[in-house]
């Protein structure tokens, strides 16, 4: 499991709790990610006005795996769904082989 916040357009680590199984997620503590690339990312995002997507001038996204969200479009879409539901999917996005699910409590969905 792994806490994270938003720093700018980027999520970085800031708690870990890794799993005892052999096949797990190593531990990311400090580390960051593109917002977009990650399920920590996506539900922050609609909470926070400040990292609005909308002001970003590029209309392409930076990928880290082929599933990676790469187009604004597309990410507005996924974050439209993520007000609506209050939690996150990230599908190989970040990394190969990796799924993660996050969700913000308390359930913040702005104005």
């Amino acid at each position: 499991m792994h806490v994270g916040t938003l720093d700018g357009r980027l999520v970085r680590f800031i708690a870990t709790l890794e799993s005892p199984s052999a096949v797990r997620v190593i531990s990311r503590l400090g580390s960051t990610r593109p917002a977009h690339c990650t399920s920590t990312g996506k539900v922050y995002s609609p909470a926070y006005p400040t990292t609005s997507w909308t002001s970003c001038t590029r209309p392409h996204l930076e990928p880290l795996t082929e599933h990676s969200v790469r187009t604004l479009t597309e990410l507005r879409t996924q974050l439209a769904e993520v007000r609506k539901s209050g939690f996150a999917i990230s599908r190989q996005e970040s990394e190969e082989g990796v799924a993660s699910v996050a969700v913000r409590y308390p359930k913040v969905v702005p104005g």
